[in-house]
């Protein structure tokens, strides 16, 4: 074979080449373009502002709190199996758990918790300041939330016209980080049935019993100044 005819057999050869990459990666394409497209929804919960202990804690009034001379820290929210996933949770008639497909909360649960549950505590007034038990600054008091329920029941088919009702079920415990002395231990909760049975309608039940839940867990912190 002469020079011009092996240098015409390299440029065929590598066009070949390229072709067959080009089309191996459009045939990737092809097939991930036909995965569900999942999305994801962030828990945007409305706290009324609290005024007295209210909720469920004993010896409610309608007196505005002072706010307690301290730092509160809020820790990592425990959840109960099944609830520490990204998974935006159902419960079936027959008391089985499962997920919603193709649908997903923007982090691990705990993690989506714990900013809504510090910025309502800040909201609420009842300490004069609040962060994450990760932050910088000496606390003088904690509080551990855990996730008891947090999931979208259903009397009738899930995939029927019968809209679940969301119930949310938190238990805080509230304590002194010196000695590490409980001071106050209380549930908080809260339940809403979605206006119809698909996504956007129960994500509004979700935050409407978020709201609920966040609202006594903010009334329950109120211990004497």
């Amino acid at each position: 074979m002469t020079a011009p005819d092996r240098h015409s057999a390299r440029t065929m050869y590598s066009l070949a080449l390229v072709l067959g990459l080009l089309l191996g990666v459009a045939g990737c394409s092809g097939l991930r373009s036909s995965d569900p497209v999942v999305q994801v929804y962030p828990l945007q919960p409305r706290v009324a502002a609290a005024t007295g202990a209210g909720g469920n804690a004993p010896g409610g009034n309608n007196v505005a709190p002072q706010p307690v001379a301290g730092t509160l820290a809020v820790m990592l929210p425990l959840a109960a199996p099944g609830l520490n996933t990204v998974n935006i949770a159902l419960m079936r008639p027959d008391g089985v758990q499962d997920a919603y497909a193709a649908s997903r909360w923007p982090e691990l649960l705990p993690e989506v918790l714990q900013p809504l549950i510090i910025d309502a505590l800040r909201a609420g007034g009842r300490f004069a300041n609040v962060q994450p038990d990760s932050g910088p600054f000496k606390a003088d008091y904690l509080l551990q939330v855990e996730v008891r329920q947090f999931a979208a029941v259903y009397a009738g088919d899930v995939q029927g016209s019968a809209a679940p009702m969301v119930q949310v079920q938190l238990v805080a415990t509230l304590g002194r980080r010196a000695d590490r002395s409980v001071l106050r231990s209380y549930t908080a909760s809260g339940s809403a049935t979605a206006s119809a049975n698909r996504m956007s309608a129960v994500m509004g039940a979700y935050n409407s019993a978020l709201g609920t839940a966040l609202q006594q867990l903010v009334a329950g912190t109120q211990i004497a100044p």
